[in-house]
């Protein structure tokens, strides 16, 4: 009885341990994926920003076409 009651404790113990080591896991993989996501958020927002430079460079090009034009 008492081999099977230690047993029953070194079991519930190693399931504590792998709900334990899961959640560090999970934990990783959140933070993992939260730092990725900004990280292109950052390259995003750095590509937007380059292309409205370059739509208005443009626009500005164009304007000033029209105007030698006339």
């Amino acid at each position: 009885m008492k081999n099977a009651k230690n047993r029953c404790q070194r079991l519930e113990h190693d399931l504590q341990d792998l709900h334990t080591h899961q959640d560090y896991e999970v934990k990783e993989r959140s933070l993992s994926l939260e730092q990725t996501r900004a990280k292109y958020q950052r390259e995003l927002e750095d590509l937007t920003k380059e292309l409205e430079e370059e739509r208005n460079s443009a626009v500005n090009v164009h304007a000033e076409n029209r105007l030698h034009v006339t």
